[in-house]
């Protein structure tokens, strides 16, 4: 049975997003954290100063995917950045739940502001202590 196949059971199931993000985004954001240029640097800003709570929740949902896959690739490893598309991919549909509200919305930017923070530091550990946090807050707002 193909991979797609077996996701397709599995992939909207809250708790399995959930488990995937924690297992995989904070060593991710810490990676990004020491090794990210000037350019990804302004990359996620930009995606920080583009997103904004008012948005409609798909909108906002993609600004939210395209920081976490920007936070990937600051990595500079393409195997990170095209793990973070699976994960986007798989994923997006539920997501969608994370951005209903202007609150959720808010609170979903405020996270990327702190992981960005400590990316810009080059603080691994407060870039993977950020991303927890941020996951965290955004999987708890859905009841499966």
């Amino acid at each position: 049975m193909a991979i797609e196949a077996r996701l397709a059971d599995v992939s909207h199931e809250w708790s399995n997003i959930i488990e995937l993000r924690d297992l995989v985004e904070p060593h991710v954001a810490a990676l990004a954290a020491s090794k990210a240029t000037e350019s990804d640097l302004i990359t996620l800003n930009a995606i920080i100063e583009r997103s904004n709570p008012r948005m409609q929740p798909k909108e906002s949902l993609h600004f939210d995917m395209n920081f976490h896959l920007a936070v990937a690739k600051s990595t500079g490893n393409p195997l990170v950045a095209a793990l973070l598309e699976f994960v986007n991919d798989s994923t997006e549909s539920a997501r969608l739940k994370t951005h209903e509200t202007m609150v959720l919305r808010e609170l979903s930017i405020e996270g990327h502001r702190r992981i960005f923070d400590c990316i810009r530091r080059g603080d691994s550990e407060g870039a993977q202590f950020a991303m927890e946090q941020h996951l965290r807050e955004v999987g708890g707002v859905v009841d499966e």
